[in-house]
């Protein structure tokens, strides 16, 4: 019996991002926690499961030591599939077609991306990535580790992204 398909969800990259990826093949990401810890004393531990982190805050308050301990859930996970949304041109002659209506058979031929540089005479407006439909993207992605770390003085999801396949073009 074979296990399912992992769920393939999109990731919004800008220039930069697009451009390591492009070159490296890789790409390692920092998402900050929502909350935060309340003192440097603070430590994050996988739980046995994996899937799940357990927070033990540590601080002095009023000559004491206090603690508090919270689990926090990881929204990622190794072997999650990601198709890299990115700013896209397609040809000048869909300048007027809203994304979703642009014809993969027709202007999804002719896709530029703006990461690469500047593009050839015939392309038309850039259009974002939020609004990048799947037939466009020329990449996908497999996360290969997460992890809780402290990042610029944030406690971060750090996410290392390779490239799993290259889309035909």
């Amino acid at each position: 019996m074979t296990s399912p398909s992992p769920k393939l969800k999109s990731i919004v990259l800008n220039r930069q991002q697009a451009r390591v990826l492009a070159e490296s093949g890789e790409l390692v990401l920092f998402d900050v926690l929502d909350e935060q810890p309340r003192s440097e004393w603070s430590h994050i531990d996988q739980r046995p499961s994996g899937d799940w982190y357990e927070w033990w805050d540590v601080w002095v308050a009023g000559g004491r030591v206090d603690q508090q301990e919270c689990n926090i859930a990881c929204p990622f996970a190794p072997g999650d599939r990601l198709w890299v949304a990115q700013e896209w041109q397609c040809g000048i002659e869909w300048d007027d077609t809203c994304d979703d209506d642009v014809d993969p058979l027709c202007g999804g031929n002719d896709v530029w991306f703006p990461a690469d540089g500047e593009p050839v005479d015939g392309y038309g407006r850039t259009r974002p990535a939020s609004g990048m439909p799947l037939w466009a993207c020329r990449s996908t992605l497999t996360t290969a580790s997460v992890e809780p770390v402290e990042h610029e003085g944030k406690w971060c999801w750090r996410r290392v992204m390779k490239k799993f396949e290259e889309r035909d073009e």
